[in-house]
């Protein structure tokens, strides 16, 4: 089948392949099932047949490679795949402890294979496990490969839940005990994050939220149908449910749903069509769903088209009105929603697991009582007689995709996480990136900050999506600037670009006499790491370092930690107040502490260029007013151009000049 984890990692390597990185993507089990191109690796790992084989028998795990290889063709794969699929996890106890239990268990001999190919072909700064069940090699990577790790959660306690006892409850177990080898973890919805921090008995400060993101190609597919552009309602409506064939997706109810929607005279032509993979054994469960239609209102009215390549998906959307997919479990990712969001189709979903964020937060469809069939019916009534409203939320879908939910998204911001996880690992050093020459000299004094004519904009399925609009400014070295405005109008995307976060679509910016687009990535950073220090609103201390730790982290993008460095950040926290909190950890600090920390660690670096978004967003007056007054004093002190983005406008006042941003153009105040 085509798996909504698969498609989402393929995505993502592709999207960071774009980016200029170095990515390798590695197979487990089987061969990776995706829509459009493949950025995968032409063999796998922990091959489905080899791996059961050796946890089965012993003979299996002294076989000599040759014997290996046969068993790890793509086409038996296949063939085991498409059986394997329709196994129930009930019967995979055992199995499944033999994967999580890494070294400890039966399959050392793929574990060791796969580390020797890492360390020998790959050599990566930082390994990604694709999911929860391999947990277990996170200790292995850190201690001989001395790689950080980071983890993700997509979905997995679905396929645990249904583990047989004793094996469910010594699985969690295991997963909890591993869990502390993992530098990040990563969940795809705010939803899963708190879930599995409650269900690993982690810290939720140590997950991660990454959404998925549709891929460029998927995207470009939706653009070359057509689908930019939000269309009339069909005659008759249709609804499309557009996921994999499985009970717990909710296709019964909503059949259900539409039944009870044909039995209003308005709808009583509805039509219902479902696509997406469908295993061996769900057949009889089929067959059951066809004769319910059969002997109701909905009899001609159904039809189930199979499993979808990326074409017939995008065909599917076109003639959809309204599409629904009512998982009856707490669902992780849903990129269904997604898809159909991009194609300026409104979704209809229970209020439960990452529908509640991904409705809510687009505004791309409506949500109804997870379970409650006659309020499913009533939810694609309001869209389906309602013509403006359902086109309304089609637009609002396809806007929010275009800006939050695409593959160079979720990639920019899994490499915050991976670089994250470099700057926690004890074993990593943080020093790769050479300087370029004179690029401390160059960075250290020069003009100040100017920009000319920065424009930023975003591809969308119908038309660009123009975030910044010629924004120009000059800011010289001492000079403190506040930009205001109201939500949405370019303020935090112009403090991305000017911190070398973000790359402008059109215009220049140079900091400190230096053009940031001239530097290759390596010098980028470096520059970055110089030149640039980042204040935010929700500070991002590390939880697990203290107050000086985390003030010292900047260093290490330069190189390790001298004597000298540990004297500075000491002086630095006695400049904010804190020198008798050098110890404390961020749970142990107040909020106006943690954010006095996170001040000077950006001033760590010495940088000539101080940015901070919403500073004081979380603070009360007190501490707002003591916080502004941290921030003009140090960057006076260091001769920085200070730029802060603030919808508090009196701590906005306080600052030698004050902008305005609206609709992505900035406009500078006059005042005395």
């Amino acid at each position: 089948m085509f798996c909504g984890s698969c498609l989402r990692d393929n995505a993502l390597a592709g999207a960071l392949l774009r980016a200029g990185h170095k990515v390798t993507l590695l197979p487990l089990y089987a061969p990776m099932r995706v829509e459009g191109g493949d950025a995968s690796e032409n063999h796998v790992f922990f091959g489905g047949v080899n791996a059961y084989l050796q946890h089965a028998a012993r003979l299996f795990r002294h076989t000599p490679r040759i014997l290996d290889w046969l068993l790890d063709r793509p086409w038996l794969l296949e063939w085991a795949g498409n059986i394997g699929s329709d196994t129930s996890p009930a019967k995979l106890g055992a199995f499944t402890l033999d994967v999580l239990r890494s070294e400890e268990g039966s399959l050392t001999k793929e574990l060791r294979r796969l580390m020797e190919y890492l360390d020998a072909q790959v050599r990566p700064d930082v390994v990604s496990i694709p999911n929860l069940m391999f947990v277990g090699m996170a200790r292995l990577l850190r201690r001989e490969l001395k790689l950080p790790v980071v983890c993700e959660l997509t979905g997995e306690d679905l396929f645990l839940d249904g583990l047989a006892e004793p094996y469910r409850t010594e699985a969690w177990k295991i997963i909890r005990r591993q869990a502390g080898q993992v530098n990040r973890f990563v969940a795809t919805s705010e939803y899963y994050a708190a879930e599995m921090a409650r269900r690993m008995e982690v810290e939720r400060e140590r997950i991660k939220v990454v959404h998925p993101g549709l891929s460029k190609e998927f995207l470009a597919a939706v653009a070359a149908k057509g689908l930019g552009v939000v269309r009339p309602r069909h005659t008759p409506p249709v609804v499309v449910y557009l996921a994999r064939m499985a009970p717990e997706k909710g296709l019964e109810q909503l059949i259900e749903g539409v039944i009870r929607l044909r039995g209003r005279s308005e709808f009583a032509e509805v039509l219902l069509i479902a696509g997406g993979w469908m295993g061996q054994s769900r057949q009889k469960w089929l067959e059951g769903l066809k004769e319910r239609v059969a002997a109701s209102n909905l009899a001609g009215g159904f039809e189930y088209v199979g499993e979808l390549t990326q074409e017939q998906k995008v065909e599917l959307l076109s003639k959809a009105d309204v599409v629904s997919v009512p998982a009856i479990y707490g669902e992780a990712k849903g990129i269904y929603v997604l898809e159909a969001m991009a194609a300026g189709v409104p979704v209809v979903q229970p209020a439960h697991g990452a529908f509640i964020e991904l409705v809510a937060n687009t505004g791309g469809g409506v949500l109804y009582g997870a379970g409650d069939v006659e309020a499913l019916a009533g939810g694609l009534a309001g869209l389906l007689g309602n013509e403006a409203k359902r086109q309304e939320a089609g637009r609002a879908g396809q806007l929010a995709v275009a800006q939050a939910f695409t593959d160079e998204v979720m990639a920019g911001k899994m490499v915050e996480v991976y670089t994250e996880a470099r700057f926690m690992s004890e074993e990593t050093a943080i020093s790769k990136a050479p300087s370029a020459e004179g690029l401390e000299n160059a960075t250290a004094g020069g003009d100040g900050l100017v920009a000319a004519g920065i424009e930023k904009e975003y591809p969308t399925p119908a038309e660009p999506l123009v975030v910044l609009r010629g924004v120009s400014l000059r800011v010289r070295p001492g000079e403190s600037l506040a930009i205001i405005g109201p939500s949405g109008s370019g303020k935090s995307t112009l403090l991305n670009v000017l911190g070398t976060l973000d790359r402008p679509t059109r215009g220049t910016f140079w900091l400190g006499g230096v053009d940031p687009a001239t530097l290759k990535e390596d010098a980028l950073a470096s520059f970055r790491a110089r030149s640039v220090g980042f204040v935010f609103q929700d500070h991002h201390l590390f939880q697990q370092c203290t107050a000086l730790e985390n003030v010292l982290i900047p260093r290490l993008a330069l190189g390790r930690v001298a004597r000298a460095d540990s004297e500075r950040a000491a002086a630095l926290l006695k400049s904010v107040g804190l020198s008798a909190r050098a110890t404390h950890f961020p749970s142990e600090l107040s909020g106006g502490e943690r954010q006095r920390v996170a001040i000077a660690r950006a001033m760590m670096n010495k940088p000539s260029l101080l940015l901070c978004d919403e500073p004081t967003g979380n603070l009360d007056a007190s501490a707002s007013r003591a916080i502004g007054d941290l921030l003009l004093e140090a960057a006076k002190g260091m001769g920085a151009v200070l730029v802060v983005v603030t919808h508090n406008l009196s701590l906005a006042l306080r600052f030698g000049r004050l902008a305005r941003m609206n609709d992505g153009r900035l406009e500078e105040d006059a005042r005395p």
